[in-house]
């Protein structure tokens, strides 16, 4: 995690797309190098968190509707 970025669990999911939006906005204005290594670090960071977000929520609809992990996927005929 970069070490400026605080808790994202205080942050909505729109927040954490709002901030890797305007991250990648603020890439492709620099020119320096090293601002934007630092800039995706820091995108790295946020795209990480929204994909785990995503990830869980994906497993909790499975889990509500009855699904449990990879049974579903495993077709023994």
């Amino acid at each position: 995690m970069h070490p400026l970025i605080s808790n994202l669990d205080t942050l909505s999911d729109s927040e954490v797309e709002e901030k890797i939006f305007k991250l990648n906005r603020a890439y492709h204005m620099s020119h320096n190098q090293e601002v934007r290594h630092q800039i995706i670090i820091t995108l790295d960071t946020y795209k990480i968190e929204l994909e785990e977000r995503l990830a869980k929520k994906k497993v909790q609809e499975m889990d509500n509707q009855g699904e449990s992990g990879l049974d579903n996927l495993i077709n023994i005929s």
